[in-house]
């Protein structure tokens, strides 16, 4: 049952975000003069409704600067943390923890508290702002005192809080003379994070004439692990063609790689710098190695060296040690069986650990909802919103009593001593 509300209010929580941003999206648009076509154009994507597999997107737009004098993207971003609310201490300093991970220029449109009290019902709590009025984030959550969710933070006597916040982060070039995030002058190209299912990426331009030019595009990160698909108006849009390399290599590569139609790693990573900034980077890119998984021919789409669905091939050029685990191992995970290692990891970077799509739960739910119903694997256990007791650095997660890869025990157990040393290894007592 404790559970169950939790998923109950998400739903309506989902639903009531869908309303706000749509409502938002309305009124951005709405208010705004017709859309100057000859004042800018989209290189990248060719179509509003794009699909990607990978959480990582180049917005790529050509701008007239005789007509534009600043431009700015609005990056979607929302995070959650989990607070203690044992104590009038603990809970002194919970806006300030907040305030501390956010971004220092997001624009706050949703603060959600999820608060368990002892032996009582959840506390569900949420605040909504609109987009036009642009609210700082980090201002509010120090500031305020009146509103309902941040309220929940500081008074309520609980055992833990989910705190999910939405919001947007605001890039901004008014300088186009200054290569800084985008390529030549007139063209921009700003990589934005993305989150698993739509983000509505939203773009602003003003004139010399100080008007404002408005519009949004939506992109979908399709993680292929989920069974709900993108739309269909949802297209995938290839950004390596012969037409945009031709744009790119008047600046990109030397001479040498011209000649040669080979791109160098460091030249990818003038465009694809980006991805250095999370928190976990694959190593072969860390190293600037692209050529390791990439075929590094211009206008091929620097397609990868693998197949569908032979992809572990590459993989396990490095990752030896899983290899051997699949041959030795009696049970085997289905996606590492089908030879579908990026279905759970990203090949480039992630702010989950192990490039991880996903965060481990998200993802081992996506297949596995039936362990969510709060009975799993006995009744009221905690698999989440808790620190591992054995390491109390860790996030508590599915991990901590499943190997992802494979096992000597049934349910990919990581006990090597069956269930009962497994309760013990935090039962101890």
């Amino acid at each position: 049952m404790f559970l169950k509300r939790k998923i109950t209010g998400y739903i309506q929580l989902k639903y009531l975000t869908t309303v706000i941003i749509a409502v938002f999206l309305l009124n951005f648009t709405s208010t705004n003069n017709k859309l100057d076509d000859g004042a800018y154009k989209i290189i990248h994507p060719k179509t509003k409704f794009s699909k990607v597999d990978e959480g990582r997107f180049i917005f790529v737009i050509w701008i007239d600067t005789t007509q534009i004098k600043s431009y700015k993207v609005f990056n979607p971003w929302d995070t959650t943390i989990v607070l203690d609310l044992t104590s009038p201490s603990a809970r002194k300093s919970n806006n300030e923890t907040v305030v501390s991970i956010l971004p220092k220029n997001l624009i706050l449109g949703r603060i959600s508290v999820s608060a368990e009290p002892f032996h009582q019902p959840l506390i569900n709590k949420e605040d909504s702002f609109p987009f036009e009025k642009q609210v700082q984030g980090n201002e509010i959550l120090l500031k305020d005192t009146t509103l309902a969710s941040i309220k929940t933070l500081r008074e309520q006597d609980a055992l833990l809080a989910s705190v999910k916040v939405f919001g947007w982060q605001p890039i901004e070039v008014n300088n186009f003379a200054k290569r800084n995030n985008y390529c030549q002058n007139n063209i921009i190209a700003i990589p934005l994070s993305l989150e698993p299912g739509n983000n509505t990426i939203l773009y602003e331009l003003e004139t010399l004439e100080n008007q404002f030019l408005r519009d949004s595009l939506n992109v979908y990160y399709q993680l292929e692990i989920e069974s709900k698909k993108a739309p269909d108006e949802y297209v995938k849009n290839i950004f390596h063609i012969a037409e945009n390399d031709t744009k790119c290599t008047s600046c990109h590569g030397n001479e040498n790689e011209k000649k040669s139609s080979i791109i160098s790693a460091s030249t990818c990573k003038s465009c694809h710098g980006s991805m250095y900034n999370e928190n976990f980077v694959h190593g072969p890119v860390d190293a600037g190695q692209c050529e390791t998984c990439h075929y590094q021919q211009q206008s091929s789409g620097f397609k990868p060296k693998f197949e569908v669905e032979k992809e572990s091939e590459v993989c396990f050029g490095c990752h030896e040690e899983i290899k051997e685990g699949i041959a030795k191992k009696k049970f085997i995970h289905a996606p590492v069986v089908s030879g579908r290692c990026t279905i759970c990891h990203s090949t480039h970077a992630s702010k989950h650990e192990f490039q991880l799509r996903n965060s481990t739960n998200q993802i081992c739910l996506t297949c596995h909802d039936d362990k969510n119903d709060g009975n799993h694997p006995v009744v009221f256990h905690p698999f989440q919103n808790r620190k591992d007791p054995r390491n109390p650095k860790r996030e508590l997660n599915c991990t901590g009593c499943h190997n992802p890869h494979f096992s000597e025990f049934k349910s990919l157990l990581s006990s090597a001593d069956g269930y009962f040393a497994l309760c013990q290894s935090c039962h101890n007592k």
